[in-house]
């Protein structure tokens, strides 16, 4: 759509932040694994290679805060790859079983106009968007104090994009949804 835009013209949203937290949700990882209402054991891993859209409302935060990972502007005249990649760390403020990571963002729209499901900056009534869970393949536990490295990529080809995912610390992870394999977003 960009190829339409005059020089002068506006593009909403102008600009974009998502984030990432580390969470503990039992009950939501094993809904994505595949095992409520499932007398199957040992299911598709396939499923815990998927993001999931879901309202985080029965999760622990063993961190502080979500931490920022990629940013879009737009327009993109300098026609800047969308890939990205960031490392984020987190300390454990308590011990903790963590399943996953939850995933935010806040929006710039126009001028003041912003909506946002970031904790943070949360836009009051806001009940049309949610929070993305990206599901461990194997729940990591982590104690107090101890450090959190996760790797976040955003890839696209010609037809898709996707997200991967692993960790490099307390323990190192294969690396989640490579090449999109189990999940990944139309461009056509």
């Amino acid at each position: 759509a960009q190829r339409l835009l005059a020089e002068d013209g506006v593009c909403i949203p102008r600009s974009y932040t998502s984030s990432l937290a580390p969470v503990s949700a039992a009950a939501l990882w094993a809904e994505a694994r595949g095992l409520v209402g499932s007398a199957e054991t040992g299911l598709d891993p396939s499923l815990l290679d998927t993001a999931y859209v879901v309202q985080l409302h029965r999760a622990f935060y063993p961190a502080s805060a979500p931490k920022d990972c990629f940013t879009f502007k737009h327009p993109n005249w300098a026609l800047e790859s969308n890939d990205r990649s960031v490392e984020c760390l987190f300390e454990a403020d308590l011990d903790a079983l963590v399943h996953g990571f939850g995933g935010y963002f806040d929006c710039e729209l126009y001028g003041n106009a912003r909506i946002s499901i970031h904790p943070a900056t949360f836009s009051e009534g806001m009940v049309s968007w949610f929070p993305i869970f990206f599901p461990l393949q194997v729940p990591v536990f982590i104690r107090r104090g101890q450090t959190m490295r996760v790797h976040m990529w955003r890839r696209h080809d010609a037809s898709k994009v996707w997200y991967e995912w692993a960790l490099s610390e307390p323990v190192a992870t294969p690396i989640q949804n490579a090449g999109g394999r189990s999940w990944h977003i139309s461009l056509l």
